[in-house]
């Protein structure tokens, strides 16, 4: 079974390459050494699904303009499924356990120059060998999405946002 595991980034997000690939950065270590050594964040889990009729959004969402923007306008219900809050420390791993068996692994690498945090976030199945891993750099209080595993007939899509 071919696993996707899809990053969905906004114009105050964007992916960067694996750290095998990474490239040095103008502003150096300087930047990383003066990042904060920890940072909170919240993990919402949503499932989307086709629906007929009217649109529907859990009010236990609260506000999420891009439910309303594509990717995510072509799924007609929305249901929140969990709601966590976490805080990572700077280059360690923080698991959080989500639907299904489910592992979300993120590990925050560092506040970047233009106040953006770097991000490796990954997606765990319990029955399922080896993960695939997304590098993040995004904005303080914009969400970031990670979507694509299959869940109860629709799709998960896990909301990461950092707060400094």
């Amino acid at each position: 079974m071919n696993r996707t595991l899809v990053a969905l980034t906004f114009a105050a997000a964007s992916t960067w390459p694996l750290a095998g690939a990474a490239k040095p950065r103008p502003e150096g270590d300087a930047v990383a050494a003066a990042s904060p050594a920890r940072v909170s964040g919240e993990v919402i889990v949503l499932l989307a699904s086709q629906a007929d009729g009217a649109r529907s959004v859990d009010p236990a969402i609260g506000a999420l303009p891009q439910l309303s923007k594509p990717p995510f306008n072509a799924y007609g219900h929305w249901k929140l499924l969990d709601r966590q809050t976490v805080s990572l420390e700077r280059n360690k791993a923080t698991t959080v356990a989500l639907a299904a068996g489910r592992t979300l692994e993120l590990t925050y690498s560092e506040l970047a120059a233009d106040k953006r945090f770097r991000v490796a976030a990954s997606l765990h199945k319990a029955d399922a060998p080896g993960a695939q891993k997304v590098n993040v750099v995004a904005a303080a209080q914009e969400p970031f999405f990670l979507a694509g595993q299959k869940f109860q007939g629709g799709t998960l899509f896990i909301g990461i946002t950092l707060k400094p």
